[in-house]
């Protein structure tokens, strides 16, 4: 978690309940695969996604580490900004780190 930013950390916290950790590491997976497919909001580990607050803090978790999540109805996608250096990766580590906790 050192190298995650500090408004990244601030975000993280209120993200570590077991169904928003299971949608972060379904969301994080998805990242590193690079497919660039888009993800339903239907499917079950990510439907905590459809309340608003939620899917505003995974959003801005996201965005300070460098990936876009776009929502169009019920679908998700990510896609990675210009030149994110290690950023996802640690944010990827931390939030499988957690989840494996959980």
């Amino acid at each position: 978690m050192d190298g995650m930013t500090d408004e990244g950390l601030s975000v993280l916290g209120p993200c570590c309940s077991p169904p928003v950790l299971q949608a972060l590491q379904i969301l994080v997976q998805h990242v590193a695969a690079g497919s660039g497919e888009t993800l339903s909001l239907r499917d079950a580990g990510l439907a905590v996604l459809t309340e608003e607050e939620v899917f505003g803090r995974t959003e801005s978790l996201f965005g300070h580490s460098k990936v876009t999540l776009k929502r169009e109805q019920d679908t998700l996608r990510t896609e990675m900004k210009d030149q994110p250096g290690y950023l996802p990766l640690v944010m990827s580590i931390t939030v499988k780190g957690l989840a494996s906790l959980v």
